[in-house]
């Protein structure tokens, strides 16, 4: 969307810089441009208030088929400034061309020299347009009977809750703020968010992007509530979902690994990739979620977009490059749904480079969180980073493989020398001897170093540590690394890393070889692929040596592995202690609305232990707003929710065996119709293979976790009458089955958190530390907000009846129960032994068949 038409004029006239652009600023430009090989660079400058230059940050390189992203990034009153390398400076026709554009944006246009010492002002700076704050009555009125919504949704009804969450949103759009805002089941919390939203888009012509967590939400999102805004305000707007790269084909790879299967490629795998050739020709979106079949990951892996094995504006696809034009549509979009990997991979990347040259999405400066409460999971898994082996042989099997036959980067480049003719033959044949002589040897070489090295990780590990489940996780610590047997693991590791510095030297050196002698254009595919591996490989080795070394980085280090796997998938993991500060830094300093919502945010009607998780607590109290707005349903006559306190603690030795048949009665109860939810597979296994026969021969289809695709899944049990799910964590929240498909939800253990997860263990060590109580101020919150998720898959409509029913005793008995309970709606409590409590649910669903 473009503002109204702005009256500006195109100025043919040259200037003094110091008049347009701060020396300060000045300094900076002629440095990037220097870096960039004195090739073209565009900048985006903001202003003072005497309309002169006073920041500028990097935003594209090299193409003119950036300006319309760097158009869309740069605001009202900003200046796109580039470089003409030839030191002519006059406006060409494309120059013009872009002014205009830019002009009709409010957004001033000019044209540098490399030195920065000479400026052409095509288009003079605009004062920046002024703010037009939302009008909280028009916005609200939206909702009223009669009103857009009402006409464009049948049967629509404002709740009480919707429209208080409606008038907290307008606030922090208007005033700047960061708004943290829970908004109960049924409360219509995206409608609450989308409103105000389009409305700040037609009056302030501002992007607003919109991040949740599960596809699930994403799809609500795009196919549903996005539709519907678009019904009811007649007003144009472009909404966009945006996806990772990772999810498009690349062109250029495709053809690569269909040119060259002999050595790109398993023998396996030629079926699957003339399967998506066929699909690439007639996919519109290139988009791996169209594939009517799944890839096998190493598959896709050959053929989807990479950012370091892009060719950019050099691909001969790069007019119909999938991901390009999926950017170029996220570039021109009002509203942008992400998902949370995507807006942190954004911030990551603003940060560290200070500009938006590389940056996912295109400039926004309001921001709505959806599905908050994962905030913290979410950048504690962004931030990390995982070296494992498999993936480290994997990497060096790029390189070179001999699997059925050989294959990789190294046989791919050194086929393609051969044939080299005059002058080049003898210089052909030698690099071929390097490559099949003292390469290989180092990729040989650097590869049995992984298997040596984390051997002794594992055997190291082993004789630490290993839970009952027969996981091990081992965290790094210098204390650890004190015990006897570290000094081997180090010194093998060392090993390693020497081999692998050494191979990527090799790799490094012949392409630049190659480069020198004017060869990489005949070879540019097989050295794209070489360089992308030697760098892959450079960075993998600097952080396997930062995640074996310190401890006091604010990194919490450890080592996993499937004890039965006899240690063939050790992984070393690094996690940040602590998210808030860095969520404040990137999110809430950098923008100027933050709205952070979520069904379940609180504990107790409290936003202390969200405030403390995701750095609500470093904020200035006056820059905050905080809102609770319960849910419609009637908790009181929809549900029931039953604690027997007859049952085995789940520390007791016969729990699992006492779930059976807890599960079963609850299942004949309800007639499935029924999640049951775990904390652990083990547990789930272990009752699901108890029942499911019993169960078929009830009439009640089991289904667990993993059978299928969760999608299928789903789609499977809301078409069944009397279905039992049996899931875990991905069944716990962002799923939604209304109707009587679903009317039956038993959490069998309350969700804490597994006590030696080393991130875990680290942050209550932090809390203790400080001289808090780790357990009651982190583990039980934590559980207490994964036990409400859980506790609203069941009501989802005002028609939706059902009973929760709970297997763990600890609820009603330990003093933190309260927690729990306190943290529900208000509803039918009934605990007891169970052959009241299950005598009362078989009364409740008498009732709803009567």
């Amino acid at each position: 969307m473009t503002p109204p038409a702005l009256s500006f004029t195109i100025h043919i006239l040259m200037a003094e810089i110091k008049d347009y652009i701060d020396p300060a600023v000045a300094t900076y430009m002629r440095g990037v441009i220097a870096d960039a090989g004195g090739n073209e660079v565009f900048f985006i400058g903001s202003c003072g208030e005497d309309r002169r230059v006073i920041r500028a940050e990097t935003a594209a390189r090299g193409d003119d088929e950036s300006v319309p992203a760097v158009a869309q990034t740069a605001a009202v009153g900003d200046v796109v400034i580039h470089n003409h390398p030839t030191g002519v400076l006059s406006p060409s026709k494309p120059d013009i061309e872009i002014a205009s554009m830019l002009g009709s944006r409010g957004v001033g246009f000019f044209i540098i020299d490399n030195t920065v010492t000479n400026i052409y002002a095509v288009v003079e700076p605009f004062a920046r347009e002024v703010v037009r704050p939302l009008d909280e009555a028009e916005v609200v009125a939206a909702f009223a009977d009669g009103g857009p919504i009402n006409r464009a949704m049948s049967g629509f009804e404002a709740r009480p809750g919707q429209l208080d969450m409606v008038r907290a949103v307008v606030t922090a759009f208007n005033d700047g703020k960061v708004a943290v805002l829970e908004g109960g089941t049924g409360v219509g919390k995206s409608m609450a968010y989308l409103v105000p939203a389009l409305h700040w888009i037609f009056q302030n012509h501002e992007r607003v992007v919109i991040s949740t967590n599960t596809i699930n939400l994403q799809q609500q999102l795009v196919d549903k509530d996005i539709p519907l805004m678009a019904r009811a305000f007649p007003r144009e707007f472009k909404a966009v979902l945006v996806k990772g790269r990772w999810n498009y084909i690349c062109l250029r790879k495709l053809d690569l690994s269909l040119s060259e299967p002999e050595f790109l490629l398993d023998e396996g795998e030629k079926g699957a990739l003339n399967g998506i050739a066929a699909w690439a020709v007639k996919t519109k979106e290139g988009s791996r979620s169209d594939l009517t079949f799944a890839p096998g990951e190493e598959l896709w892996e050959r053929v989807s977009s990479e950012s370091d094995t892009c060719t950019r504006i050099k691909c001969p696809h790069f007019t119909h490059c999938f991901f390009f034009r999926a950017r170029r549509e996220a570039a021109s979009a009002d509203l942008l749904v992400v998902n949370h990997h995507i807006l942190l991979a954004d911030i990551a990347i603003r940060g560290a480079t200070g500009g938006s040259d590389m940056a996912i999405l295109p400039g926004y400066s309001r921001l709505i969180i959806d599905e908050g409460h994962n905030l913290e999971d979410g950048a504690t898994s962004y931030f990390g980073n995982r070296v494992s082996r498999l993936g480290l042989l994997k990497m060096l099997g790029r390189l070179h493989s001999r699997r059925d036959r050989e294959r990789g980067a190294l046989p791919f480049l050194h086929s393609k020398l051969k044939g080299r003719k005059g002058a080049l033959r003898d210089k052909g044949a030698g690099w071929q001897s390097t490559i099949s002589g003292r390469i290989l040897a180092e990729k040989e070489a650097a590869s049995q170093r992984v298997e040596e090295a984390f051997d002794a990780l594992y055997n190291f590990s082993l004789g630490q540590v290993k839970n009952e489940a027969g996981e091990l996780k081992l965290r790094l610590t210098d204390k650890l690394r004190a015990e006897e047997g570290w000094p081997d693991v180090e010194a093998a590791f060392g090993r390693l890393g020497l081999d692998i510095g050494r191979l990527v030297r090799s790799l490094k050196s012949l392409g630049q070889e190659l480069a020198e002698e004017g060869l990489s254009d005949g070879l540019s595919d097989a050295l794209i692929e070489m360089k992308s591996l030697a760098d892959r490989l450079e960075a993998t080795a600097g952080v396997l040596d930062g995640l074996l070394k310190g401890e006091s980085d604010g990194l919490v280090r450890w080592v996993e592995a499937p004890a039965r796997k006899a240690g063939r998938v050790v992984t070393i993991c690094g996690s940040p202690l602590n998210v808030a500060a860095e969520i404040k830094g990137r999110i809430y300093d950098r923008l100027k609305t933050v709205v952070v919502t979520s069904a379940t945010l609180t504990v107790k009607k409290k936003f202390d232990y969200i405030g403390s998780r995701i750095g609500l607590d470093l904020l200035p109290k006056e820059q905050l707003i905080t809102g609770v707005f319960p849910s419609p349903f009637d908790y009181k006559n929809q549900m029931i929710i039953g604690v027997p306190k007859d049952v085995p603690a789940p520390s007791d030795r016969d729990f699992g065996a006492a779930l059976h048949s807890l599960v079963r009665d609850s299942l004949v109860a309800s007639n499935g119709r029924a999640f049951v939810l775990f904390t652990s597979f083990r547990l789930l296994n272990q009752v699901f293979s108890s029942l499911e026969e019993d169960l078929s021969d009830l009439g009640i289809t089991p289904m667990k976790q993993g059978a299928t695709s969760r999608h299928k899944m789903l789609e499977d049990f809301r078409n069944h009458t009397s279905a039992a799910l049996f899931g875990t964590d991905s069944f716990w929240e962002g799923v939604d089955v209304a109707g009587e498909a679903l009317s039956n939800v038993i959490i069998t253990k309350l969700p804490f958190s597994v006590p030696d997860d080393p991130v875990i263990e680290a942050r209550q060590e932090e809390i203790t530390a400080a001289g808090g109580n780790p357990f009651m101020e982190y583990v039980v919150p934590q559980a207490v907000i994964k036990f409400r998720q859980g506790f609203g898959r069941l009501i989802r409509s005002k028609s939706d009846r059902g009973c929760i029913l709970v297997f763990d005793r600890r609820m009603v008995e330990k003093n933190y129960g309260r927690e729990f309970l306190d943290s529900l709606p208000e509803g039918r409590l009934v605990v007891g032994p169970k052959v009241v409590v299950f005598e009362q649910v078989r009364e409740f669903f008498h009732k709803e068949d009567t």
